[in-house]
C-alpha cells in the first residue's frame, strides 16, 4: 500500500490489496466501538445515549462484514500477516480516537468523532474505488452510506 499526503492533509491511497484494506478497516471500525463507547461515560442524556448506543452497534455490524471478508481472504489464500501498514494508519489517521476524553469537552469530543466518521468515509470510499469484487463493492457502498449518517448524526448532537 502506499499513501501519500496531500497538501490539504487528506491521505491518498493506492496500491493497496483487499487484505491490507480489510485488516486497516478492521482497526478503524474497533477503534470507533471503543470511541464510542468511552463516550457514553462522558454523555448522561437519554438521546444522546441512545445514539451513541446505535452508533456501537453500527461499527459492530461493520466490524463484523471486514473480519468476515479478511477471514475469507484468509481461507482462500496463504497471506502473510503485516501489521505495519496498520500501525502507520494508527498514528496518521486514526491517533485522536485514542484521546484521553475524559478531560474534554462534549463539543471536543463530538469534533473528533466528526473527523473519525469523514477519515471512514475517506478511507472506505478509496478502497470502493479499487475494489474488484462486486459483492464486497456493493457492501462498501452501503457502508459508505452508513458513515456518512453517522457524520450527520453526530454533527446532530453538536
Amino acid at each position: 500500500m502506499k499513501i501519500h499526503e496531500n497538501e490539504d492533509g487528506k491521505l491518498q491511497l493506492y496500491d493497496f490489496n483487499a487484505f491490507e484494506a480489510y485488516k486497516i478497516a478492521i482497526k478503524l471500525e474497533k477503534d470507533g466501538i471503543s470511541f464510542y463507547e468511552k463516550m457514553l461515560l462522558t454523555f448522561c442524556d437519554k438521546e444522546h445515549v441512545k445514539i451513541i448506543e446505535f452508533l456501537i452497534k453500527e461499527e459492530k455490524k461493520h466490524l463484523k462484514f471486514f473480519q468476515d471478508c479478511l477471514n475469507r481472504i484468509r481461507e482462500e489464500e496463504d497471506m502473510l500477516e503485516e501489521d505495519d501498514i496498520v500501525e502507520y494508519m494508527d498514528s496518521r489517521v486514526f491517533e485522536n480516537l485514542d484521546a484521553d476524553i475524559e478531560n474534554k469537552s462534549k463539543d471536543e469530543i463530538l469534533d473528533i468523532a466528526l473527523n473519525a466518521e469523514t477519515n471512514s468515509i475517506e478511507f472506505y470510499t478509496a478502497l470502493e474505488k479499487c475494489c474488484e469484487d462486486v459483492k464486497t463493492k456493493k457492501a462498501l457502498k452501503v457502508i459508505i452510506e452508513d458513515e456518512k449518517k453517522h457524520y450527520e448524526t453526530v454533527k446532530a448532537l453538536k
